[in-house]
């Protein structure tokens, strides 16, 4: 059976990926807001869109929308129901979105351990209110260990066990347990500079 009008199909300028047999068209994170999304636009067609826990904010009956993401992770649907204008038949597509939380672990690139009193302590940047348990660790180009801490209040100073600031760059790795039992596991490297 051939339909007479085309299944419209949901759009956006993103990587688009398949999750099984859900077509992930977007990742974005708790909160996010004016995520747009888009149908090859028909005057013809009255579109309606259905967002799981995302709130449209403009666009609703038109081919393309804006969301402001809501404060719940995961798969969320999108649906988009494409009428002919005074008709009663229409046509759907449904794609998804992958809702993540908010990454709240930053890591800077690069610090300047030269005595000044600014940048001169490399540490990870964290919400302590959700961290169960933490270790940073700092491996020189050999892979020898020359900073470690589990306490997210230290930082590395730049130096060796001798005082001598290290200028180059190193290997940065931080493993943090948050309260919600998720695993952060962070590798970067890191350049410091005198």
């Amino acid at each position: 059976m051939r339909l007479k009008y085309p299944i419209v199909l949901l759009g956006i300028l993103f990587l688009r990926i398949n999750f099984g047999s859900a077509q992930i068209i977007d990742t974005v994170q708790v909160g996010q807001e004016n995520s747009s999304y888009y149908v090859s636009p028909n005057p013809t067609l009255i579109f309606n869109w259905m967002v799981e826990d995302g709130l449209i904010m403009a666009g609703q009956g038109t081919a393309s929308i804006q969301v402001n993401w809501g404060d719940y992770s995961g798969l969320k649907q999108i649906r988009v129901f494409a009428n002919p204008i005074g008709s009663c038949f229409s046509d759907t597509s449904l794609v998804y979105v992958l809702v993540e939380e908010k990454d709240d672990i930053f890591l800077p690139n690069s610090f300047t351990p030269n005595g000044d009193g600014l940048n001169d302590i490399f540490k990870p940047i964290l919400n302590l209110a959700t961290i169960k348990s933490y270790q940073f660790l700092v491996l020189n180009r050999w892979g020898e260990i020359i900073f470690e801490s589990n306490n997210p209040s230290l930082g590395w100073n730049g130096q060796d066990k001798n005082g001598t600031v290290l200028s180059g760059v190193y290997l940065c790795l931080v493993n943090v347990s948050k309260l919600n039992n998720k695993e952060v596991y962070i590798k970067k490297l890191i350049t410091v500079l005198n």
